[in-house]
């Protein structure tokens, strides 16, 4: 469960840095 949550946060950071960019 966490280790899902944990993926899900990290592609949304993922999504988020390259937008920025």
């Amino acid at each position: 469960m966490g280790s899902v949550q944990r993926s899900q946060q990290d592609f949304k950071w993922y999504l988020g840095s390259a937008a920025f960019y």
